[in-house]
């Protein structure tokens, strides 16, 4: 099951159109590939407004205004502490041989960092 669950008014986004799209393809299938049991995958958008104190450390930037765009999917096993520190190399992929070549998220940190964007995975 899939929801969306789309704000009103959201700030503007200086991305190609592909490109977020692929952005959020990538996501909602590593998302959706760690629900084994079923559950529900949402992705959601919001303006928020982030501090000075949380972007520079996490962003290496300014606060300030954002949109936000978060997927998430219920019932999900997540991911090993130590997998999660590689998610974004080139060909990393926790699936087994000859199951994939990645997890397609280097590729969607590299477009959403050449947006002024970030990508964090909780």
């Amino acid at each position: 099951m899939c929801a969306s669950c789309p704000a009103t008014g959201l700030k503007a986004v200086k991305m190609d159109p592909g490109q977020m799209e692929q952005v959020i393809v990538n996501m909602a299938m590593n998302a959706a590939a760690v629900m084994l049991n079923g559950g529900k995958l949402t992705l959601e958008t919001a303006n928020v407004t982030l501090d000075q104190e949380l972007c520079q450390p996490l962003f290496g930037r300014e606060g300030g205004g954002i949109c936000d765009a978060a997927i998430t999917g219920s019932r999900a096993t997540g991911i090993s502490p130590e997998a999660k520190k590689h998610i974004f190399e080139p060909f990393f992929t926790t699936k087994g041989v000859r199951a994939g070549c990645g997890l397609g998220l280097a590729t969607s940190m590299a477009s959403s960092n050449q947006s002024g964007g970030h990508i964090n995975v909780l």
